[in-house]
């Protein structure tokens, strides 16, 4: 499964030190983790009962074949070691999303375990090449945030730092406190992303909230778009990115 189990122990940790420290570690990314902590011990339950039935059907095909004792006390390790191979392999079939280029309407069968495809690919369309963590987007020029920039690698407008960061982080942060934390960054757009993804229903409509504020039918009925792309072509570019990113971490099925 496309599950960075570790990586969400290690972030409930620090969560946890930070309140400990601080008094402050963000409710809702807390609580999100741990869910994500669940689901992973969940999974991890299922492939050790996957592996007990692998088990048991490797034992009764190795029973009916007349190899003798050649292989004498260590046969029973040859039991382990192919009955978990046999259920880490139906595990992985399971759990590969389809990698394949899919039409703009048609819906992409997300789950928790692909957080991280998702979130990679939206740090792909807004700062890939423009400075990642780092990168200042240009003044906007019109509409409810006109004056302002985004900052970071998921281009966060200042107006939504602040309230962000209490919300998600545990602690307001300015905007250039906001641009040199990395992981505040990474805590804030997961969050959002996952949050209104929770909220709609599809991966798709959550994209599209980061972007316009509206799921995608509405974006797409109202024209919405910023200065230089429609919402049509934004959900496109996400897309190809984390199309991209499941082929590498996957293959071709």
């Amino acid at each position: 499964m496309a599950f960075q189990y570790d990586q969400k122990l290690k972030q409930l940790d620090t969560f946890a030190k930070q309140k400990a420290d601080t008094g402050m570690a963000g409710k809702s990314s807390v609580q999100r983790t741990q869910k994500y902590i669940g689901l992973g011990q969940k999974s991890a339950a299922q492939t050790t009962e996957r592996a007990e039935g692998a088990k048991a059907g490797v034992r009764k095909l190795y029973d009916q074949v007349d190899v003798g004792s050649s292989r004498g006390k260590d046969a029973d390790v040859d039991f382990q070691m192919a009955a978990w191979m046999q259920a880490l392999e139906e595990q992985k079939m399971e759990d590969m999303p389809d990698p394949g280029t899919r039409e703009p309407t048609s819906k992409i069968d997300f789950d928790e375990g692909m957080v991280e495809f998702a979130l990679g690919a939206l740090g792909d369309v807004e700062s890939l090449g423009s400075g990642g963590y780092q990168a200042l987007g240009p003044i906007i020029q019109k509409g409810m945030y006109k004056g302002q920039r985004s900052y970071g690698k998921y281009a966060v407008v200042e107006a939504n730092i602040g309230p962000w960061t209490k919300k998600h982080y545990g602690k307001e942060l300015t905007a250039d406190q906001f641009l040199k934390n990395e992981q505040a960054q990474d805590v804030v757009a997961e969050n959002e992303l996952m949050g209104n993804w929770e909220k709609y229903g599809s991966i798709e409509d959550a994209v599209s909230v980061w972007f316009t504020g509206r799921p995608f039918s509405q974006a797409t009925a109202e024209g919405a778009a910023d200065q230089n792309i429609t919402a049509v072509e934004y959900l496109g570019r996400w897309r190809k990115y984390y199309n991209k990113r499941l082929k590498k971490e996957f293959g071709d099925k």
